[in-house]
């Protein structure tokens, strides 16, 4: 096993960009699973770091070289069994590519960041934040992927989920205008918001807040922000119990951008996926008056109908 890790090392100063492409994701699995000891994953670690930095290999593919020891790294610092003091060397390193040159490689670094998730500290939580300012696009949609994924881990401190649920709100508020990158941003907060929401270690005023704002979005003049944000709601719903107003106020208005509006497919499944099967649905008040909205939908929402009755 020494032997392979050795020669996969050498293959990352290969002339060919598939060998070094291969060597590379080889030497993050053999990483993630732990199938080489302590000194010869910190080597590994280590060489990925050094590739991270490498601008020397040839022309365009240094990009894609740097990006791919970045994802690598990323999956190294993900594993349950990989200790901590180490995860937290790769978490800081991806930290520091959240400002490179190169957009590819900063994408990669908040998507790596999002996957190693509860491990993260706050001082790079802080250069995530930073992320959501950033001029790609691409970069900023990772960011609030990984923002969300935090901000729904036990492990992230009640202060920094408020600020992270803050920053959120207003990566999905956005520009008044559309565009397919930010319309794509837009959406992904939608969904960070809703995976937030849902978390079960979420305080109950922070679950209204979010829920609050994916309401008002479901007007949204992007439909994939408003098709994001009935997702999220649908995930969110079921956790509302303890506040039967708030989980009242969600369903039926739900139903009622059914009604009242041109959704497609994706929201009703939403509707019935989310909320309808909730418990608290079966409150008999509460019931009838999704009933009677559907009835003024059509028979195409017959899917939630059948939840409920």
């Amino acid at each position: 096993r020494e032997i392979v890790v050795e020669t996969l090392l050498v293959a990352l100063h290969d002339c060919n960009a598939d060998a070094r492409e291969a060597s590379i994701q080889a030497l993050g699995s053999l990483g993630s699973a732990r199938a080489v000891d302590d000194h010869w994953l910190e080597i590994i670690v280590s060489k990925l770091m050094a590739a991270m930095d490498d601008r020397t290999v040839d022309g365009a593919c240094v990009s894609d070289f740097r990006a791919s020891a970045v994802e690598a790294l990323g999956k190294i610092g993900s594993a349950g069994l990989v200790q901590g003091s180490l995860r937290g060397a790769i978490a800081g390193k991806l930290a520091q590519t959240l400002s490179d040159y190169d957009a590819r490689v900063r994408e990669a670094s908040a998507v790596a960041l999002g996957v190693i998730g509860f491990a993260v500290p706050s001082g790079i939580v802080e250069k995530l934040l930073a992320a959501l300012q950033d001029s790609d696009a691409k970069t900023r949609g990772a960011a609030v992927e990984a923002l969300g994924k935090l901000g729904a881990s036990r492990a992230m401190d009640h202060q920094w989920r408020g600020v992270i649920v803050e920053k959120l709100i207003s990566a999905l508020n956005g520009p008044s205008f559309s565009a397919a990158p930010i319309s794509n941003v837009r959406r992904r907060a939608a969904e960070a918001l809703g995976k937030v929401g849902a978390a079960g270690s979420i305080v109950g005023h922070i679950r209204r807040h979010i829920a609050e704002r994916l309401l008002g979005a479901l007007g949204d003049y992007d439909s994939s922000v408003s098709e994001a944000s009935a997702y999220a709601l649908g995930s969110i719903s079921c956790k509302t119990m303890a506040d039967f107003r708030l989980h009242e106020l969600i369903v039926v208005t739900l139903v009622e951008s059914l009604a009242d509006r041109n959704i497609d497919r994706c929201i009703a499944s939403a509707v019935a996926s989310g909320t309808a099967r909730c418990p608290g649905t079966s409150d008999r008040r509460l019931r009838q008056a999704v009933l009677e909205k559907l009835a003024r939908a059509g028979s195409e929402h017959d899917c939630i109908r059948d939840a409920l009755v």
